[in-house]
């Protein structure tokens, strides 16, 4: 089953999904690449999801703290 992706207001970042199973954070960006980084706590996303500036966020917490692969 895919991992459901939620829109966000960002002028960087379009969408973020989650999956709790494995705690893979997905990250698409307005290019249109997406990212999955791994062993993100849940807190992370749920942070994201309802902060002021996405962008912001993303880059102090996500963007070089977590291992990452471009998937697509």
């Amino acid at each position: 089953m895919a991992t459901p992706m939620y829109p966000v207001n960002s002028s960087q970042l379009s969408y973020v999904g989650y999956d709790e199973e494995t705690q893979e954070l997905f990250i698409t960006f307005k290019n249109g690449s997406t990212y999955k980084y791994t062993d993100v706590p849940k807190y992370i996303f749920t942070n994201l999801r309802s902060t002021t500036s996405v962008g912001t966020y993303f880059s102090d917490f996500v963007k070089n703290s977590y291992e990452y692969t471009k998937i697509k």
